[in-house]
């Protein structure tokens, strides 16, 4: 969503951090993966991990990285230095790098707008099916919950028409019988949502609706 967001540099937050994973890593049954953070420049000092500067040859115009605002303890007590607190993940950086430079700032601002658009569509879909409720009464981006008449039809129907299942949230919440967290983003085409749709429409009538 940060390719339609205000960012954050604009508005008076004062530190920012956010899930980096979707910057073209694959989910990789969970890890690993990689995390934004940023604050505004009177933090910089106390932020974990190690800061990247951006230069210039002092002879020269050629431009190169190093890295800034190293602390003493960063090589003489490492045991106390914040920027031994991060994992290295510097291959995930990377492909995120190359990621972010092949998408461009137009590019993410598709991205962010499809996932937007589509996972609207689709939720307001879902309110027009009887027996179905969208239980997220402010705005979403790509995620949002509904209320199932039973999910565990729903998830036999998305199973049949090779569609990856929403989440089970009574998985981890109990309490939220027949409960869903529905995920739309731009990989997903204009026929599978069609294809999701039909098949709440059949889970609700193997439900007897």
């Amino acid at each position: 969503c940060l390719g339609i967001i205000k960012p954050p540099g604009e508005t008076e937050i004062d530190i920012f951090v956010a899930e980096g994973q979707s910057f073209g890593i694959s989910p990789s049954f969970g890890g690993p993966g990689l995390g934004i953070f940023t604050a505004k420049k009177k933090f910089l000092r106390k932020m974990p991990g190690r800061l990247i500067g951006k230069t210039k040859e002092i002879n020269g115009s050629r431009e190169g990285f190093i890295l800034t605002l190293q602390t003493r303890e960063q090589h003489i007590r490492r045991e106390k230095a914040g920027s031994n607190i991060c994992t290295n993940q510097a291959l995930c950086s990377l492909a995120a790098l190359v990621y972010l430079l092949a998408m461009g700032k137009s590019g993410l601002k598709e991205i962010a707008t499809q996932n937007f658009q589509k996972a609207h569509y689709l939720k307001e879909e879902i309110r027009k099916i009887q027996g179905y409720e969208v239980l997220n009464t402010k705005p979403t981006y790509n995620e949002f919950l509904i209320k199932c008449p039973n999910i565990d039809s729903l998830i036999e129907q998305c199973k049949e028409r090779d569609l990856l299942p929403p989440l089970k949230v009574s998985k981890y919440y109990p309490k939220m019988k027949d409960v869903a967290l529905v995920c739309v983003t731009e990989m997903n085409s204009s026929y599978s949502i069609s294809e999701f749709i039909l098949a709440s429409q059949e889970a609700r009538i193997k439900k007897g609706g």
